[in-house]
């Protein structure tokens, strides 16, 4: 099979029906609506896709849709039909994408021809297009008329060779990002924006532009320029929008932290984003500051943070800033809420939810199943006891198996009762020390009984 070295060939079974949803971080974000059907008819075959709500318990009671795709082409045409078995969880939209060996010349939907308008075929990828509108009716056939003219084979591609860039990904990472400095800063600390991670182009940072040819400080150089800031050394300049640079930081055990970035701009207009477990942490608007050189802090407290090493995100949304430094200190002033949509998670526990009402981050869900779990960095204050409040819910007719751990102390088991479906709080007592601490949730079910946590709040006791 033919194929660059910085390109994986994807192998497809002859008669493939694969359902592809929209993009989406989970399954539960959006309506998988339209849902396209990438089709490769050889003979008979087919393929039944389950569908639920992606998110509660209720498929226990039957809450559930399945589709079956069945394909043949034996006939000298081909056919495609979808058979839903309920409309409570199908897309107002199907569209099948044809992968052919010879052109079509006529489809028919539900048994109505469509004009040459109604379908597209692109002759270079051999892809026919059809969109399916899914109505209320639960079965649908597609019939293609075919030209009996196999298409000629395709010619394999002409590969160069490509020389391998020492300085980049091939370079000591193994192709994983490696703090540029071991090991990773732990906090408190002043992040140097020239210190990206080692890796190269792709892993450690993306450029949109040329290297320079006269690099600065490192191999890897994608813009640095000396700096007369304080401190001097070298900013990060030149950023255009697209590009990112990453950052790998011990956190210790987490918590909630006051964020400074240092940035300048001649003209005004740039904007920076950082990020870290997808969430979005400081969207940073960089106004004129009186120079390309004339860097100034904006500040951002109270920025949750996840115990352990975690990678560092500063994504370039808009043009027109330099960076130079990222400092990050424990927070002045520390909530004692914490969404448990920015715990680190384990196993199956994932977030869901984002943008209901009440929960603007979303929640966990699946926290239960064995190897499941979220973990919290939490302020102690001094030290001393504690309540730790969860904000929970349960669908499952009985308790779940959860325990609760501050850290590496003994896991205590919670009472976790059920509750229908709505919110309700549990109080666990602890004792925190002073400064940080790691609090762990763990699931320990052997089946899917599980729960769901929205955050939990450190409380006086």
């Amino acid at each position: 099979m033919a194929a660059p070295q910085n390109r994986i060939p994807v192998a497809v079974r002859a008669g493939a029906i694969i359902p592809m949803a929209p993009d989406m971080k989970n399954t539960a974000e959006k309506p998988w609506d339209p849902l396209t059907l990438e089709v490769f008819p050889s003979g008979k075959s087919e393929f039944t896709l389950y569908s639920d709500d992606g998110r509660t318990f209720a498929y226990e009671k039957g809450e559930s849709t399945t589709t079956r795709f069945a394909c043949d082409d034996s006939g000298g045409g081909i056919r495609l039909t979808i058979a839903e078995s309920n409309k409570r969880f199908t897309p107002r939209e199907y569209r099948a994408r044809f992968h052919l060996r010879e052109a079509p010349v006529a489809v028919a939907v539900d048994g109505e021809r469509l004009a040459t308008g109604g379908w597209s075929w692109d002759a270079q990828e051999r892809v026919l297009s059809v969109s399916i509108a899914a109505g209320r009716a639960t079965d649908h056939a597609l019939t293609v008329e075919l030209d009996g003219h196999p298409l000629p084979a395709r010619l394999a591609p002409t590969l160069a060779a490509v020389a391998i860039d020492t300085t980049g990904e091939a370079a000591g990472s193994g192709g994983e990002p490696t703090p540029h400095f071991f090991p990773a800063p732990a906090l408190p600390a002043v992040i140097k924006a020239s210190n990206y991670d080692n890796g190269g182009e792709g892993i450690a940072f993306h450029s949109t532009r040329p290297a320079p040819a006269n690099r600065l400080y490192r191999d890897d150089d994608f813009g640095l320029a000396p700096t007369s800031d304080a401190g001097g050394g070298y900013a990060l300049t030149g950023l255009k929008a697209g590009e990112w640079a990453r950052y790998t930081i011990d956190c210790g055990n987490g918590g909630y932290f006051d964020v400074s970035v240092r940035a300048a701009s001649a003209r005004g207009g740039g904007r920076i984003r950082l990020v870290a477990l997808d969430q979005t942490l400081a969207t940073v608007e960089v106004p004129a500051t009186g120079g390309a050189d004339a860097f100034r802090d904006f500040r951002f407290p109270g920025v949750y943070l996840n115990p352990g090493e975690l990678a560092l995100l500063v994504y370039v949304e808009a043009q027109g800033a330099a960076l130079n430094t990222i400092s990050i200190e424990p927070a002045a002033v520390s909530p004692s809420t914490y969404p448990a949509a920015l715990a680190f998670r384990r196993g199956v526990a994932d977030v869901t939810g984002r943008g209901e009402a009440g929960h603007e981050l979303g929640y966990i869900r699946n926290l239960g199943r064995a190897g499941s779990s979220v973990t919290f960095g939490v302020s102690g204050g001094s030290g001393g006891p504690r309540n730790v409040r969860l904000h929970y819910s349960s669908s499952q007719a009985g308790p779940v198996a959860i325990t609760l751990a501050v850290g590496n102390g003994a896991p205590v088991k919670l009472p976790v009762a059920p509750t229908a479906g709505a919110w309700r709080l549990l109080d666990v007592p602890v004792t925190l020390e002073a400064g940080a601490n790691r609090i762990q949730i763990e699931g320990h079910e052997e089946g899917w009984n599980s729960i769901q946590l929205a955050q939990i709040e450190v409380l006086p006791r």
